[in-house]
């Protein structure tokens, strides 16, 4: 008997699928470079649109990392950061090189 196995590369569209599927997140483009997130400060909270900053991604053979820095569009102030790994199709939310819970 012989068994086959695929093994697909992740890629960025499987983070943007986990990012939208996991968080309370709107996307407005196919690679998330424009997103619209709640923010809490204290008690408040507040929904607003955020662009892409700063990116660092990295492509090995069965995984990537991503990881990403979004400014407030209308308030500089407004910021939410992602570090992330993809390996095969799971993925891990990262804080400091720390796994964080879901």
């Amino acid at each position: 008997m012989i068994t086959t196995v695929i093994i697909t590369k992740p890629d960025k569209n499987d983070f943007v699928n986990w990012f939208e599927n996991e968080h309370d997140i709107k996307c407005y483009d196919p690679e998330c470079d424009t997103i619209i997130l709640k923010l809490y400060y204290g008690e408040i909270s507040k929904s607003t649109a955020l662009g892409l900053e700063e990116e660092s991604y990295s492509n090995g053979i069965f995984n990537i990392k991503l990881s990403r820095l979004y400014r407030g569009v209308d308030d500089r102030d407004d910021s939410f950061f992602i570090d992330a790994e993809v390996f095969l199709v799971n993925l891990k939310k990262l804080n400091n090189g720390k796994e964080l819970e879901n």
